[in-house]
This record gives structure tokens, sequence and C-alpha cells, in this order.
């Protein structure tokens, strides 16, 4: 009968220590942190390569209208076509950034889950996973 009792306070401990801790809450939070400073990594490297006198062309004007960019290694000409409507930064790797950042949630074999857009004069980029609002 004690052993029962002591069974029961600790599944009810172990309940109330599962709940408070949440590890699906604290994962999302963990992995929209990374999307984040994959966000700022990404917009920094664009603010860069405009400084130093490049240009970008055909960005979208509105976040709704955000294109996916491309995965570095994948072939430009795979990307961005008639069939495909990427945007490709691999001109960014290697002097701005080591790599363009992949969503592991995201991705698909050709974009790496993150999209660009122009915001009045400021390009910016966003992730679906974090912002409903960023590209159809």
């Amino acid at each position: 009968m004690e052993l029962l009792i002591v069974i029961g306070i600790l599944s009810i401990l172990f309940a109330i220590t599962i709940r408070a801790i949440n590890p699906l809450k604290q994962l999302t939070d963990a992995r929209n942190a990374k999307r984040h400073a994959s966000v700022v990594t990404l917009e920094s490297a664009v603010k860069q390569y405009i400084v130093d006198g490049h240009s970008f062309t055909n960005i979208p004007t509105s976040k709704a209208a955000a294109k996916d960019i491309c995965q570095h290694e994948v072939p430009a000409a795979t990307c961005t076509g008639p069939l495909v409507d990427g945007y490709d930064l691999s001109d960014l790797v290697p002097t701005y950034i080591v790599g363009i950042p992949v969503d592991d949630d995201e991705v698909t074999e050709t974009f790496s889950g993150y999209r660009i857009y122009q915001e009045g004069s400021l390009i910016r980029v966003c992730a679906p996973r974090m912002d409903g609002e960023c590209g159809s």
C-alpha cells in the first residue's frame, strides 16, 4: 500500500515537472531562435554586399510576395527560371557569409527555407515557420 502511494506521488510530481518544462515549447523556441539568427545573418550579409557597391534586382516589394532563397550548392539555373522562382544569393558566399543558412523544417532540395523581399529601400529576409505573412 505504501509503495502505491509513493508511486502515485512520484507520478504526480513527474507530470507536473514535464508540464512545467514543456519540452515541445522549448524545442520550438530553440528552432525559432536559430531562424531569427539566420535571418539577421542573411540581412547583414546583404547589407554589406550593397555597401560594397553591388546591387540586387527583381526582389519582390512586399512580404506577401517574398521569393524563396536558393541553397548556395544548387546551380542558379535550377533555382531561377521559368518553372521555379527562387532568388540566388550565392554571390554572398564565401565573402559575406560562409553559406546560406538552411531551415531544416522548411527546406526543399532547391530552397533554403528563407525568403527575401524589399521593404522601402531595405532588403529583408523572413522565415515562413516564424512569420505566417512571409510569402505565399
